[in-house]
């Protein structure tokens, strides 16, 4: 295989395995579940959507930025080595708890904890269930 994608290419390799494999005597079917990747819920949210949650994300990274840095220092000259899950664990609670603290303290925190507490208010947004299947979008 080697000395034919030399030969030809890769490109041209990989459209004649293709081309041989469509063919009528390998009358099977491939399972591609576990090759073809599908695309996260997050990929598929609309633009703004996107934006948005990348500014929330933004604005907590910068409430939590001087400790994650303290926290990484601290990891880089620790002189015993602690249990994994538990550790993050411990880091992950003490960064919750700089942002809860910043819920109560902080008013651009406490501007989006506000917005996104008035969407999820009933009729706000839609409930999944509320979806009806109108099929043109549907392929």
């Amino acid at each position: 295989m080697d000395s034919i994608q030399e030969k030809v290419g890769g490109e041209k390799l990989w459209e004649y395995i293709m081309y041989r494999l469509q063919l009528t005597e390998f009358k099977t079917r491939f399972n591609l579940t576990k090759v073809i990747e599908m695309p996260t819920t997050e990929m598929l949210r609309p633009q703004p959507v996107k934006d948005v949650l990348r500014r929330v994300d933004n604005y907590i990274d910068k409430i939590t930025e001087r400790r994650w840095k303290q926290i990484l220092i601290e990891q880089e000259s620790a002189k015993e080595l602690p249990e994994k899950r538990k550790k993050e664990i411990e880091i992950e609670e003490e960064l919750v708890d700089i942002i809860t603290d910043a819920e109560q303290d902080d008013k651009g925190m406490q501007k989006i904890v506000t917005k996104f507490a008035e969407l999820i208010q009933p009729s706000a947004l839609p409930e999944p269930d509320d979806y009806i299947d109108s099929g043109p979008n549907q392929k």
